[in-house]
């Protein structure tokens, strides 16, 4: 087997935010079972509370149900019983919300209702009841919807490329409108054939630039850039992006389509931003058989061809047999590739010119809306400016452009001054009350707090943020020391781990070796961006249980492959320690692709992060159930291989170096 493919699912693994496809909140029912457990233990009194103030916020946003209630009513008795400070934690709270609601309300008998309502939106969180009265008042002030009126006529825009001229087509497949040097897709329904714009331009190791804006940025919408066919648009490869409405994130997916069928070689999900323009930007870059695909500033995406790509290119809309909404195509081109990466100095001088060019149209538009007598929209852009600044180092020029928006701003809307006076002193309160948490020991939920004063007031929280950080970081240090047994390795002799292992094989040839030796199956120098997997001696019985414990280094996962029919043929479950926790996955190995099964996050302090995590496998004749640290994934056996009972281990590293990875205690459980 190649290793070629496995970057991928290395890569997955290392942006679990990124990644992973779109998925509801916790389950704020079982956040409060949790914490119930948790409590019955004193010393676990905080990570009670940490779930406890999760599953509030989380319900805050639910409509109310006898469920929502009696599950919120709940969470507060258990804070009330257990945490001294809650009452003034409710009373902090309770002040916040008034303030935000008194905010709405003076926007409100100004006609700004969105500003109204994104402040009801801050109330909320703070406290639902609080914010009832004035949402109730906000509803009613509302005009009520008019008859859409006609578009306005659009300026006359520059010529653009000439992929988007039908004369440089070789097929066109649907009511495409030409207008002003661009090139726009009705809606689509997904019930009826794709709408096609084919071109005769053809790649070689280039960059494939889309410019496009959807209609309607809240409303379904995809597309696709097909790249590397020729006469047959059956056969080539593709690169799709699409809306999920509900989530707010977008799909990205690299496809290889032969003889009509569609293999999937990466998926990511990616959070909905929309540029200040309204305007998204899809680059792909073809490096012989890697495509390289970036949405907007998104982190790119990695996908690995058979062969090197070459071929003509076109657009595509209607993906997946789901609707669109109308989409703009402003832009497409076949560009040559970048220079060679930038030094770390080019990519910061890059970036702050990106932010100063974005802040600078935030401020063009906002001047725009205010000449059009439309200051609420107007306010609310120069607001956008300003957070976008804070992505500029400090210093003089950030200062003093702040200062300039920010005149603006109290020009454009004369409650701006209140509204960030009452911002500082809801930072303040929640400041004061991180001081009590952080007095009483409680420095992660002092943490949470001082991240929402930040929030409120980000440049003048700024230190204690950082206070905050360092006071859980030596929270974790103090907690690795005192309770370095729970991360000592499991007692085991290894005996059944040498039973099954001393004389076992590599599952791909040419990996990283292991040694079983001892208590330890280890693998001392697991390459970069690798992955490897170790087979028990022949002979061994199949399996239909399973268990082993695993310590991980950081960017580094381990666990079990199982249905391995041979090393293109198998499904691993791992344990893979990304970010600030772990994750539980599961992927299947066939046809020369990876394919994610599941993947669970799984939030763990850091201190724990250096212990030994339990990982147990076990098949069915329907599925296959894995569980570590808490989390659990169950697979159908329909998305799996055939049930062999043929077990392994298996570890990779995502990290830039080489790294060492154990597994002890193996055992077969009756």
């Amino acid at each position: 087997m190649s290793l070629a493919p496995f970057p991928l699912l290395v890569a997955l693994a290392a942006t679990p935010a990124a990644q992973d496809p779109p998925s509801q909140s916790p389950d704020p029912v079982s956040l409060v079972a949790k914490a119930e457990r948790l409590v019955a233990g004193k010393e676990e009194v905080e990570d009670a509370a940490l779930l406890l103030w999760q599953a509030l916020e989380i319900l805050a946003a639910k409509p109310q149900n006898p469920m929502r209630d009696a599950t919120a009513m709940t969470a507060r008795y258990l804070l009330n019983e257990h945490d001294p400070l809650e009452k003034e934690r409710r009373r902090v709270y309770a002040s916040i919300a008034k303030q935000q609601v008194e905010l709405a309300q003076s926007y409100r008998s100004r006609k700004w209702f969105e500003a109204a309502a994104t402040r009801l939106d801050v109330a909320m969180r703070f406290d639902v009841d609080a914010t009832t009265k004035e949402r109730a008042l906000l509803e009613a002030a509302r005009p009520k919807p008019k008859a859409e009126a006609a578009p306005e006529k659009k300026e006359e825009q520059p010529k653009a490329g000439a992929l988007l001229q039908r004369a440089n087509t070789v097929r066109v497949m649907g009511a495409w409108r030409e207008a002003d040097g661009r090139i726009s897709s009705p809606a689509h329904s997904g019930n009826e054939p794709l709408f096609e714009w084919e071109t005769n331009a053809v790649h070689e190791n280039h960059e494939i630039v889309v410019e496009w804006k959807p209609a309607d940025p809240k409303q379904s919408h995809n597309l696709a850039i097909a790249c590397g066919f020729d006469t047959d648009i059956d056969d080539r490869y593709q690169v799709q992006c699409y809306l999920h409405t509900e989530s707010k994130q977008y799909a990205l997916v690299i496809l290889r389509v032969e003889n009509g069928e569609y293999r999937k070689l990466v998926e990511v999900w990616q959070k909905a931003t929309v540029p200040a323009d309204g305007v998204h930007r899809i680059a792909i870059q073809i490096h012989d058989k890697q495509l390289l695909a970036r949405l907007d500033d998104n982190p790119a995406v990695e996908a690995l061809a058979a062969e090197p790509v070459r071929g003509r290119v076109g657009l595509l809309v209607g993906m997946n047999r789901t609707a669109s909404c109308p989409i703009e195509f402003r832009a497409f081109r076949i560009d040559p590739l970048p220079a060679d990466a930038p030094t770390d100095d080019e990519l910061r001088e890059r970036a702050a010119a990106e932010v100063q060019q974005s802040v600078t149209g935030f401020v063009d538009e906002a001047k725009a809306l205010i000449a059009k007598k439309q200051p609420e929209q107007a306010a609310e852009l120069l607001r956008e400016a300003l957070r976008e600044l804070r992505k500029l180092p400090a210093g003089v020029l950030r200062t003093n452009l702040a200062a300039t928006i920010e005149q603006m701003l109290t020009q454009t809307d004369s409650l701006a001054p209140k509204r960030k006076k009452t911002a500082q002193a809801i930072a303040a309160e929640l400041v004061g009350l991180a001081d009590k948490y952080a007095a009483a020991g409680k420095a992660r939920l002092a943490f949470v707090l001082a991240e929402d004063a930040a929030n409120f007031d980000p440049d003048g929280q700024a230190p204690r943020l950082a206070a905050a950080r360092e006071a859980v970081q030596k929270w974790n240090s103090d907690q690795a020391r005192a309770r370095a047994s729970e991360l000592a390795p499991p007692a085991d002799d290894g005996t059944v781990l040498r039973e099954w292992f001393a004389e076992g094989k590599l599952l791909h040839g040419g990996s990283s070796a292991w040694q079983i030796e001892g208590p330890c199956a280890r693998v001392p120098a697991l390459a970069p961006d690798g992955c490897t997997g170790w087979m028990p001696k022949a002979g061994t019985p199949a399996l239909t249980k399973a268990r082993v414990f695993a310590h991980l280094p950081p960017h580094a996962a381990a666990g079990f492959c199982f249905d391995v029919a041979g090393p293109h043929d198998h499904s691993v479950a791992i344990l893979d320690r990304q970010g600030p926790g772990l994750a539980l996955s599961a992927y299947r190995f066939a046809g020369q692709k990876w394919m994610q099964l599941g993947r669970k996050k799984i939030p763990l302090d850091a201190w724990r992060l250096d212990g030994w995590f339990q990982i147990d496998i076990e098949a069915t004749a329907t599925g296959l159930t894995v569980r570590s640290a808490g989390a659990e994934l169950v697979l159908d056996r329909k998305m799996l291989g055939n049930a062999n009972g043929r077990f392994g281990f298996f570890a990779t590293n995502a990290d830039k170096t080489a790294a060492t990875v154990e597994l002890r205690a193996f055992q077969v459980p009756p």
